[in-house]
């Protein structure tokens, strides 16, 4: 009994140990941890884009464990990095404003982190519909498609009226742009800058306080018109006129508000052309021919025949309403009141709007042409010239370099390119000369 007892005792420590034991040969056996894979980003080198045209570029990274990419810059608007799938990362969005950019990136993995540096430059393809932008919000009183503005948005919008079969041809229709309250294009959300107007083809205006503007802003936008752009101001009365000031043709005086039965002048007012203006195309154009344009609100108008204008509009009185000029290689069109376009347009109104939009993109192609000896761009739009096109026969691999004069700030040379955005120290004419030559050593300057 007693050795039986032992026995009974003695199995639970043997097979305790046996277990020990076993544990311990495991984790002898068990190998070292492998040493990480150091990450890798390969630099994708300088990339060129169209706006308004998805893009979509490869990036490759490796690298030990869960890898990240990370901009270590601010990223052109539009345009972000994505994941298809795990381990996997592209460059990819669609932008939305012309230049420039420094792209830094960075990959960490478990092996440490990668970095890459490049430029991403966006153009505007030559063949990109127009692009309207609006001016600063103040009581909704814009072209973007909201409050007061929505029905001129849907007029313009409508490729019925400007589209490939619409009265005024296009290639898919206009680009209405936001609002600069929308727009992560402008700073903090309000203030117009250079970038916000860099794709623009034509700024409309609408209702804006006198001293809404900043210097800063009309500068910008003085420099817009006189560099090709096309700039449409609303205005309305002389405290609500900061655009027409700019151009020298304040609003001169303005009617009580009008369209509401308690107010002290219950019928608006109409405004029509004068005889001298019944050729003028936003009179008489692809829309067709108006008479009268029924009013809203505060009237404005301004002097009688402001010198130097075209006056297309006046009111009863003999007083201007809408006015027209070249400034610089760009147009203004200055309206006396908003009221004048975001009534319904039905009839005159809309003949009005449709040939006063479609008179604006006509000015658009007057900027002149490049030719062999003189390269024109327009400030804050995007340029590119290809300087060794059918300049120097060989086999293709050409150098060219400057050996007199500067280029424009805000251009500059890579290969045979010259591109960029002109800034504005850029206005006015630059002369320069370069030396290009091929690689059987034939040159021409």
């Amino acid at each position: 009994m007693f050795q039986s007892t032992r026995s009974r005792r003695a199995w639970p420590v043997l097979l305790a140990f046996s277990l020990l034991a076993s544990m311990l040969s495991i984790t002898a056996a068990s190998p070292a941890a492998a040493q990480p894979t150091p990450t890798t980003f390969a630099n994708p080198g300088d990339l060129t884009i169209d706006i308004g045209q998805p893009m979509c570029v490869d990036l490759d990274v490796a690298g030990s464990g869960t890898l990240t990419v990370t901009p270590l810059s601010t990223l052109p608007v539009g345009i972000t990095v994505g994941v298809p799938s795990p381990g996997e990362f592209v460059l990819q969005g669609t932008a939305v404003s012309t230049g420039t950019s420094e792209i830094r990136l960075r990959a960490t993995g478990t092996g440490g982190t990668a970095d890459v540096t490049f430029d991403l430059t966006r153009f505007r393809p030559l063949d990109t519909d127009p692009v309207i932008k609006a001016g600063r919000l103040e009581t909704g009183f814009t072209i973007d498609c909201t409050s007061q503005g929505r029905a001129a948005n849907q007029f313009l919008s409508d490729i019925g009226n400007f589209g490939p079969s619409g009265t005024v041809r296009l290639p898919r229709g206009l680009v209405v742009a936001p609002h600069t309250r929308y727009s992560p294009a402008i700073d903090g959300g309000a203030r117009i800058n250079a970038a916000y107007l860099a794709d623009a083809d034509i700024l409309f205006d609408g209702w804006v306080a006198s001293g809404a503007y900043s210097r800063g802003e009309l500068a910008l936008i003085q420099d817009f018109v006189e560099g090709g752009g096309v700039l449409v101001s609303s205005n309305d009365f002389d405290q609500a006129d900061p655009l027409a000031e700019l151009f020298g043709v304040p609003v001169a005086g303005w009617s009580p508000h009008c369209g509401d039965p308690e107010d002290p002048q219950p019928i608006c007012p109409t405004v029509s052309p004068p005889s001298s203006a019944r050729n003028n195309p936003i009179v008489n154009g692809p829309f067709g021919r108006w008479s009268r344009i029924r009013t809203d609100g505060t009237v404005g108008w301004f002097a009688r025949n402001p010198a130097g204008w075209n006056v297309v509009a006046v009111n009863n009185r003999g007083f201007a309403t809408v006015i027209e000029r070249r400034v610089g290689n760009g147009h203004v069109i200055l309206l006396s009141d908003e009221g004048l376009w975001r009534t319904e347009l039905d009839g005159d109104n809309g003949r009005f709007l449709g040939n006063l939009m479609a008179f604006a993109l006509d000015q658009i192609s007057l900027v002149p042409e490049p030719d062999n000896d003189v390269l024109v761009g327009r400030l804050f739009r995007s340029f590119r010239a290809d300087l060794c096109a059918n300049d120097v026969a060989g086999d293709g691999r050409q150098r060219l370099r400057v050996v007199d004069g500067a280029l424009p700030p805000g251009l500059r040379l890579n290969g045979c390119i010259l591109s960029g955005t002109p800034a504005l120290p850029a206005f006015g004419t630059h002369a320069f000369t370069y030396r290009l030559t091929d690689a059987d050593g034939d040159s021409n300057t």
